[in-house]
């Protein structure tokens, strides 16, 4: 065993037989299909939070990874904390706007609530 392993792609080489990993398409350019299909709500909530307004973001079908990916996105955009509670993206304060304009950008369809 003289070959030494780097890292994971490497892993191949130890065992006889086994092919290299194939490289995967790039996939943050297309939005995929249920992205496409879907239309996420963007809202505006201040119940149980003394009057402070949250940006809700609800409708989304993908990993809570995925959701905690986008949520960094949008935090940055927004220059605001938020969170990611179960199948919604919450930021703090009112950035209705920005965020359907950034969801919109990256493929998603989004549908601004204004009460």
């Amino acid at each position: 065993m003289s070959d030494k392993v780097n890292d994971l792609n490497d892993l191949h080489k130890l065992v006889p037989g086994s092919e290299p990993p194939k490289d995967e398409p790039d996939s943050g350019k297309e939005p995929d299909r249920a992205t496409q299909m879907v239309t996420l709500d963007i809202r505006l909530e201040t119940k149980g939070r003394k009057g402070k307004g949250m940006t809700v973001i609800s409708g989304f079908h993908h990993h809570k990874q995925h959701l905690e990916k986008i949520a960094k996105e949008l935090k940055a955009t927004c220059g605001a904390g938020g969170t990611v509670k179960r199948d919604a993206i919450e930021i703090q304060g009112d950035h209705r706007e920005k965020v359907a304009q950034h969801l919109e950008k990256k493929g998603f369809k989004t549908k601004v609530i204004k009460r």
